[in-house]
């Protein structure tokens, strides 16, 4: 009970004043909480699923630039494109996006010429420490390719920590070489990592990883002991030693140990057998597991209905599907596009020495919505078919703007069946042929 009692917080420790004189700030008590987030999703399949989803989102299909009138800048996307060199667009905004969907931020490495930025790398979040604070801002950071190594031996060059000056974005800055720009959540209290969001699914998480491993340990040793039985035996240590096996053997065969044998010396006592009363064995807490699934994906806000089918299927659950991936891109990926990768980079475009009012991240499509061909007479008109066929607008533009499902035959076309000549719409009677003889600039509507 009193362990149940101090079970604590899940977030991690983060503090300046510590025993060490370190010149990072420890993330977490053991200054590997990013490292311990990353193996949590390494072992979680449906926190591994979420993050993975997430990220797609996040990472979109490109970024575009647009100037105060709403205006796509191409000098920009120009500039942009410069700036990847050792990677794709698509390569560098996955890697950002990736980052960002676990929670912790994300980290860039800017490189200048002697005036320009010349290129612009993504740098894995994963490394990074955070400098501590001088007046108010922080002005390096610290990166190791493995802080636990390190932190086991601090004398090992391989992995000795890097310092990184933070990139400073204020006009009257000194141009750097070579520096870093580290974006994270608000989280109050705390200037240096930010908060994890989904951080209430934590436990959830370790839960459904220690049920897999419940299960695996009962598979690979047998299952449980099913009882206990004492015996009165008298001899030498081998006699003892052989006591035991042929009552093991007896009992449990091949399987494994289900019977924990305690013999307490001579006597003329009969065997004293207790019998275990049945525990959880492989798959029983299934039900729990699916549960600590649901509570990641409500935490973490990805809808459920993206990532398993239910009973009722998809067909019928359409419009919760649209409607729950709405909420998801406008509650949580457009946030932390905003200010995980397009702050940043509108920042970036402005001190290159282009203005930059917007950076938007064309979003990620997952699905089309299927409709009935009903639907799609009453929702189209006339010009908006003949223009998916490549065809000119219609000449007619009221009957051009009416919908498939309204517009019959085009009123220049009809015709009078005695005569076989066009005829005027609202009169209803023969136009002049003479009339449209003398006209050489008018399509004949019959030719039409």
């Amino acid at each position: 009970m009193y362990a149940y009692l101090r079970q604590g917080s899940v977030a991690p420790f983060i503090r300046e004043e510590r025993w060490t004189t370190d010149p990072w700030i420890w993330h977490g008590r053991k200054n590997l909480f990013p490292e311990y987030i990353r193996a949590l999703v390494d072992n979680c399949g449906p926190l591994e699923r979420c993050i993975t989803m997430l990220a797609q989102f996040i990472a979109g299909k490109g970024v575009r630039f647009y100037d105060e009138e709403g205006n796509e800048i191409e000098a920009a996307q120009d500039l942009f494109q410069e700036w990847m060199i050792d990677t794709p667009q698509e390569d560098f905004l996955w890697r950002t996006a990736y980052d960002l969907a676990h929670g912790l931020g994300k980290s860039w490495n800017v490189r200048r010429s002697a005036t320009d930025i010349v290129r612009l790398d993504h740098l894995d979040r994963f490394g990074l420490r955070s400098g501590k604070l001088v007046d108010g801002r922080v002005n390096e950071y610290w990166w190791s390719s493995n802080w636990e190594e390190y932190q086991l031996d601090n004398s090992n060059e391989l992995y000795k920590p890097e310092k990184l000056k933070a990139f400073d974005f204020r006009k009257d800055a000194k141009p750097q070489a070579q520096a870093t720009i580290f974006s994270k959540s608000y989280r109050p209290r705390e200037p240096y990592y930010g908060g994890l969001w989904w951080m209430g699914a934590i436990q959830a998480a370790e839960v459904w990883t220690r049920i897999d491993n419940y299960n695996r340990t009962q598979i690979d040793t047998g299952f449980a002991g099913a009882g206990m039985l004492v015996t009165h035996f008298n001899g030498t240590e081998s006699e003892l030693k052989k006591h035991k096996a042929d009552v093991q053997a007896g009992w449990a065969g091949s399987n494994g140990q289900a019977l924990l044998h305690i013999p307490v010396g001579q006597g003329e006592e009969a065997p004293i057998f207790t019998p275990f009363e049945r525990g959880n064995n492989a798959g029983e807490m299934d039900e729990i597991r699916s549960a600590c699934a649901d509570v990641m994906y409500d935490v973490i806000g990805i809808p459920s209905l993206l990532l398993r089918d239910r009973e009722a299927g998809l067909t019928s659950q359409e419009r919760a599907i649209f409607m729950r991936l709405q909420q998801m891109m406008r509650t949580l990926v457009e946030p932390i596009q905003q200010w995980g990768i397009c702050k940043d980079l509108q920042r970036l475009m402005t001190a290159a020495g282009i203005p930059v009012w917007e950076a938007r991240i064309d979003q990620l499509q997952i699905f089309d919505t299927v409709q009935s061909d009903a639907i799609v007479m009453a929702s189209t008109t006339v010009d908006e078919a003949r223009l998916q066929r490549g065809a000119p607008p219609a000449e007619d533009k009221e009957w051009g703007a009416k919908p498939l499902a309204l517009a019959s035959t085009p009123p220049q076309l009809a015709v009078d069946p005695k005569t076989g000549l066009p005829m005027e719409e609202k009169k209803g009677k023969p136009m002049d042929k003479e009339k449209k003889k003398g006209d050489p600039d008018e399509e004949d509507p019959i030719e039409a």
